[in-house]
Order: C-alpha cells, then structure tokens, then sequence
C-alpha cells in the first residue's frame, strides 16, 4: 500500500510540475501585437490571424493582406500560362490579368490610406513590419518647415 501512495504522490508532483511549466511558458512568451502591420503581414504570408487579436481594424487589415497574395498568385499563375494558348484564350487571360492589376492597386491604395507597408518583414521575424519607414515618414511630415525645401517649378524642374 505504501507503494501505491508513494506512485500517487509522484503521479501528482510531476502533473503539477508539468502544469507550472506550461503556464510558465505561456505568461514567458510574448503576445504578439494586433496591429494593422501585424494584420496584413500574417494575411499576405498566408497565415491564419491571431486568435487574440479580435479587432476590426486587424481582421481588415489581415483581409487586405490575404487578398493581395491571392490576387497576385492568380495575376503570376496568369501570366506564366499564356505560352500555349489560343489567341481567344490569351485575351480572356490578358482582360484577367488587367482586372487582377486594378484590383490590386484598389488594395494598394487602402494601404497607402491605412499607412501600412506593403514589403514589411514576415511575420515571425519577431520585429514590426514597417515600423522604421513609417517612424520616419511621420517625423518628416512632422519636421517645421525651413524654406530651404526643394520645390518644382511650373516646367517640372
């Protein structure tokens, strides 16, 4: 009998030790931010969105994201298939492919609308996609003007 409790304590030492690593880890590991850079960058790699991450803004964002890549998979996958076609099946192809451009230069606008960067890192690189091109694009616009700034004349030059 004594056995048997000894194996039952041993049984509960090591599930609670387990459980206190698995909470351990879990508290460790950074939540990842819900940001609309975050939102699109996991959209665009082909990634489902974060489950903590129940913001609209990051669900369209992630929408965006998702969109692009698709649109531009069927846009190359277009594109690559015109050697072998017939000349009715090459215009129905190149009417796609110009619907598939407008479509993603719609998305590309939002995103400009929206100031997230379209070439951020992947996602699992850990650091925030486009954060350095927008910190500095915000300073400039914030930047007071000097009247040494180049402007154009009326000629473009």
């Amino acid at each position: 009998m004594e056995a048997t409790t000894k194996d039952c304590e041993v049984g509960m030492l090591q599930a609670a030790w387990a459980a206190l690593l698995l909470v351990g880890a879990a508290v460790a590991a950074p939540a990842e931010p819900c940001t609309d850079q975050r939102g699109f960058d996991r959209g665009r790699a082909g990634l489902a969105r974060a489950e903590q991450c129940a913001a609209e803004d990051y669900a369209s964002a992630w929408r965006l994201g998702e969109s692009l890549r698709t649109l531009a998979a069927e846009r190359d996958a277009l594109a690559a298939g015109q050697a072998g076609r017939d000349p009715a099946a090459r215009n129905a192809a190149a009417r796609r492919i110009r619907q598939l451009e407008v479509d993603i230069e719609a998305i590309r606008g939002l995103l400009q609308l929206r100031r997230i960067v379209e070439q951020g890192p992947v996602p699992e690189s850990g650091a925030p996609a486009g954060t350095a091109l927008r910190d500095a694009t915000e300073a400039a616009q914030e930047r007071p003007a000097t009247g040494h700034e180049p402007t154009l004349d009326a000629q473009g030059g």
